[in-house]
């Protein structure tokens, strides 16, 4: 039969797709716009309180709660380039052995373009990294 909710249709679902590039389209657009006024403002220096009063939270969490420093630090460490490029190696791999290299590609290609698009908007923005005085105890 048809892998759809009941009160749906083969009719339904015809009417839908032609619309899901556009709606893709659309929340792709909104989604740069949104990522262009919030740099417009990071850039200006107008995200400064906010990034304070984060950096604030997570250090009255951490003082509250001193085992969360190990795993704070420990779920920062996921994000280094050494853990992306075994994790990457590992499901690129898996995915050639396993027969599924265009997935395998697709994989490798969004990881590399994505690293590099992370490096350049680093660049690109120059932004400091807080002062540890900032937020660390006194």
């Amino acid at each position: 039969m048809f892998p759809c909710a009941p009160a749906c249709s083969p009719h339904t679902v015809a009417r839908i797709d032609p619309y899901r590039p556009l709606i893709a389209g659309i929340v792709v657009a909104l989604l740069i716009w949104a990522f262009v006024l919030l740099s417009g403002e990071m850039v200006e220096g107008d995200t400064g309180d906010f990034d304070m009063a984060i950096l604030r939270a997570a250090q009255s969490l951490r003082a509250g709660h001193p085992w969360l420093a190990g795993v704070m630090r420990d779920l920062t460490a996921l994000g280094s380039t050494t853990v992306l490029v075994l994790f990457t190696l590992f499901t690129v791999g898996y995915l050639a052995v396993v027969g599924s290299r265009p997935t395998a590609l697709l994989v490798a290609a969004a990881v590399i373009t994505g690293s590099i698009a992370v490096r350049l908007l680093k660049t690109g923005f120059g932004r400091p990294r807080p002062s540890r005085t900032c937020w660390h105890p006194a």
